[in-house]
């Protein structure tokens, strides 16, 4: 495997998608990186047609009590995840999973 470092970062944060926004956002230095990415993600799906989760076991609760988004934005929002140890004869579900629309 391949280790990432600092220079591949770079390279990531200067390409464009093809509406030419960036394909990442870097936090600023001494920034809130919550703060900083909820306003991305707020501001970027009320100006397109694009529905935006944010991926975090996090509750936002700072966020929610200074009122940059409403409980009920962070629950409709956010996808939890949980990191499982696989055994080694697999996994398997019964159903598929499905993500919200």
């Amino acid at each position: 495997r391949r280790a990432y470092g600092f220079k591949d970062l770079i390279a990531l944060a200067e390409k464009r998608n093809s509406d030419g926004s960036p394909m990442l956002e870097l936090t600023p230095s001494m920034a809130s990186d919550d703060h900083f990415f909820l306003e991305f993600a707020t501001r970027y799906e009320a100006e397109g047609d694009y529905p935006v989760r944010v991926l975090s076991n996090d509750h936002f609760r700072k966020e929610v009590e200074q009122g940059n988004i409403s409980a009920g934005w962070r629950d409709e929002h956010t996808i939890k995840y949980k990191f499982m140890h696989m055994p080694r004869s697999g996994l398997r579900l019964s159903t598929a999973p499905t993500l919200p629309e």
